[in-house]
């Protein structure tokens, strides 16, 4: 699982575009693990783009 600072690196986007996509490209979703943490699973994130 990784953050949106990470995640926002790999895909090569920045993190409001990881955001703007989960509304308009159906971007996965993080799973939010306390009131202010929340993680994507890499696994999730993978199939998406394998999907694009």
């Amino acid at each position: 699982m990784v953050d949106a600072k990470t995640l926002s690196r790999t895909v090569g986007v920045s993190v409001p575009t990881l955001y703007r996509w989960m509304g308009e490209l159906g971007f996965p979703r993080p799973i939010k693990l306390s009131a202010r943490c929340s993680r994507w699973p890499m696994a999730d994130v993978e199939e998406w783009i394998e999907s694009r």
